[in-house]
């Protein structure tokens, strides 16, 4: 960062707009509705301009499509997230008035979260090794004199639990955690649990290899810095075990099937379905769950699909158009292009059949015309409904199929129906 400026190395100031979009919605999180009126129409001209939709396109349809929360929710989202971790940290004042009554009033923020400030911590008594796969063919999968000890977390159901097991101290150990919880924590907890065992039943200077499946977890131990709880609390048990036994942590691979890691796994299924214990009741909720719930909290529809929207951005402007077009039923024929001026069929060219009336649905889910090409591309000879499309591609090739006599105008728009950029900049400055 420079005098404010985030700098990525390709130079796309992605990270930088993200920076100041994240202060300016927290800002103004408690908004007027005049500024938000502004704001909206600001974003849906940047989604008209990405997608080249149409104007009669519904603001909702193109958030859902784009995968875009509106900007008053999404400032309530990135709000509340960091009231939570300011209260974490204890820097929150709550009150009754502004943002100060975030925590009560807007969001059920969680009682207890994994997050704490970040901690900076050197030490580290203990080994961890992580080799790679090639490697761990040619190592001993149960270490010679030495207690070897097999951990694993798992999350089935939305119930979360760990293992535990050692054949050299004869333990099998399963742990249910609350359902918040996510496997990288029960992974970890494992780990935990493994040392409580270590303090009751090992009292000798001797050599113990902790195994775990999960990088992810050993990485995290292997840091210097963390900012969770789980984290921090293992990695002091760790230290403190290895004043006076050799504590070394080892990768293994999930699908080698090794003995003690299956029945680790096992374990840790078992745990999904136990009893949460008094001292497992109280950790936290990681930060991503956290973020996660708040988002989908905030959502306006019930099912955004990332994916499918991360797929459809990669294609061409001409293809986004043409699906989002397709997808939402806003192409140049029937009602749509009666609304905008334009020359419309009050029946369908393709089937000719006049009580048919020729819309986007009946050509893609209905036309007898095009039932067999339906299921060569689509799968089905009819469908129920626009929704009831799912694969994008198989789209593209239906679409692409069409008579080129009624695809120029069922899915091409021209320029003068299309938004530009400098149009719709005048819209929302004169409408300001």
């Amino acid at each position: 960062m420079n005098l404010g400026v985030i700098l990525d190395k390709k130079l796309l100031w992605t990270d930088n707009i993200l920076d100041r979009t994240r202060k300016a919605a927290i800002a103004l999180f408690a908004y007027k509705n005049s500024n938000l009126r502004i704001l909206h129409k600001i974003h849906r001209s940047a989604e008209l301009c990405i997608s080249r939709a149409l104007r009669t396109t519904a603001t909702e349809a193109l958030n859902t499509i784009l995968d875009q929360q509106p900007l008053n929710l999404l400032a309530k989202s990135w709000a509340s997230a960091t009231a939570l971790r300011l209260r974490e940290a204890e820097a929150w004042t709550t009150g009754s008035t502004g943002h100060s009554n975030i925590p009560s009033k807007h969001s059920p923020l969680p009682r207890n979260t994994d997050y704490v400030p970040p901690i900076v911590n050197f030490e580290r008594r203990y080994k961890i090794y992580i080799p790679t796969r090639t490697d761990w063919d040619n190592l001993p999968h149960q270490f010679v004199n030495a207690v070897n000890i097999y951990t694993d977390g798992s999350k089935l159901n939305s119930q979360t639990g760990g293992g535990v097991f050692s054949p050299e101290l004869d333990i099998k150990v399963s742990f249910r955690l609350p359902d918040h919880c996510s496997v990288f924590q029960a992974e970890v907890m494992a780990i935990q649990e493994a040392i409580t065992t270590l303090n009751t039943s090992v009292h000798q200077d001797i050599d113990i290899f902790i195994v775990s499946d999960s990088q992810a977890a050993l990485r995290a131990l292997d840091s210097y810095t963390t900012n969770s709880k789980t984290i921090s609390e293992c990695r002091k048990s760790l230290n403190e075990m290895a004043t006076h036994l050799r504590i070394n942590l080892i990768w293994v691979p999930g699908n080698r099937n090794t003995v003690g890691n299956c029945i680790a796994d096992e374990l840790a299924r078992q745990g999904t379905t136990a009893d949460i214990l008094r001292d497992k009741d109280t950790v936290g909720m990681p930060m991503a769950t956290r973020k996660l719930r708040l988002r989908q909290r905030l959502l306006t529809w019930p099912n955004y699909n990332s994916k499918r929207t991360k797929t459809l951005l990669q294609c061409s402007r001409e293809d986004i158009s043409t699906l989002l077009n397709a997808l939402t039923g806003h192409c140049l024929i029937g009602t749509h292009a009666l609304r905008l001026g334009l020359s419309n069929y009050d029946f369908c060219r393709s089937c000719k059949q006049i009580d048919e009336e020729e819309s986007i649905e009946h050509l893609l889910c209905f036309c007898p015309a095009h039932n067999l090409m339906r299921f060569q591309t689509l799968g089905n000879y009819k469908l129920p409904n626009l929704a009831a499309i799912q694969d994008d591609d198989a789209l593209r090739v239906f679409i692409s199929r069409l008579k080129r006599s009624l695809t120029d105008v069922l899915f091409s728009a021209k320029p003068k129906d299309m938004p530009t950029a400098l149009a719709l900049a005048q819209e929302v400055e004169s409408n300001h």
